[in-house]
């Protein structure tokens, strides 16, 4: 595959090994790797203006991206046509910590994203009550693979289990970082968190909600955000909605909370989770 970086299947299974361990492949360089995402045409290279139809050229474009999702300190191209790069280096915090209580399977926001090629560390401080707690970078976790077009790389959410005290994570495409609960009994963790950007987050059920809002409109440079009202989430481009007065953001998700109320009292039932919308370029199915 080195000396042929275009032979497809070679480069889906490649691809496939390296995204399922997570890691790059023992015994291969990373050099070797990262001269294959490198060498990448822009044929291969996802867009929306010009998406990926032909057959041989998106399986190229699932190999390199399968790639990249092991590969340390690299940045997809094209990222910047979507989910989006920094027009200027990010602010970046260290050893910064995050508390989550949870009584349900949830994904839950740390309020940070994290940077395209800019590898970050978990350090888990404490957890309690049931195990299984998991990381994701990436909010768009629809995986594209069996589409006949693609205006994005098909797969750009990376979850990785907190299996051990520390854990390393990578990301070529950036995104926000949540943490994933492990089921719907209690539990509880507390991480530490380095080398992540602070993003915009907003929580309707946060008393200090504006005071908040205020200083992540005016600080947080993360390029997705996290907006959340009782029985919904939204993440969205922080472009789209820091020009907003927390009023506002109430009076919306007010609206939206009381759509999804809707929705439960025509079937009989009761929320029992925040619903999450998640604006993409391309959804695996429908459209946006």
């Amino acid at each position: 595959l080195a000396h042929n970086p275009k032979n497809v299947e070679n480069l889906a299974i490649i691809g496939s090994a390296v995204k399922e361990l997570g890691d790059t492949l023992p015994g291969v360089p990373i050099e070797t790797l990262q001269n294959i995402v490198m060498s990448a045409s822009q044929e291969i290279i996802p867009n929306d203006s010009c998406p990926i139809k032909d057959k041989k050229c998106r399986e190229q474009s699932s190999g390199i991206c399968g790639i990249m999702c092991g590969l340390p300190g690299v940045k997809a191209p094209g990222i910047q046509n979507f989910p989006g790069d920094f027009d200027r280096p990010p602010h970046i915090l260290t050893n910064v910590q995050c508390h989550i209580e949870s009584k349900a399977s949830e994904w839950y926001c740390t309020g940070y994203y994290v940077a395209a090629g800019i590898p970050i560390q978990i350090d888990v401080v404490d957890q309690s009550g049931a195990t299984g707690w998991s990381a994701r970078v990436g909010c768009h976790s629809d995986d594209l693979g069996n589409c006949d077009e693609l205006r994005r790389w098909p797969c750009i959410s990376i979850c990785r289990p907190l299996t051990n005290k520390t854990i390393q994570m990578n990301s070529a495409f950036g995104g926000l970082l949540f943490l994933q609960s492990p089921g719907d009994e209690s539990s509880s963790i507390t991480i530490n968190l380095h080398h992540v950007v602070l993003t915009p987050t907003y929580d309707i059920t946060d008393s200090n909600r504006a005071e908040t809002w205020d200083y992540k409109r005016a600080h947080a440079q993360g390029l997705w955000a996290d907006i959340a009202g009782r029985h919904i989430i939204f993440n969205l481009p922080s472009k789209s909605v820091k020009y907003l007065e927390s009023a506002q953001l109430d009076r919306a998700l007010n609206f939206w909370d009381s759509i999804v109320l809707a929705h439960h009292d025509l079937r009989g039932t009761k929320p029992t989770h925040r619903e999450r919308i998640v604006c993409d370029e391309q959804p695996s199915a429908g459209y946006m």
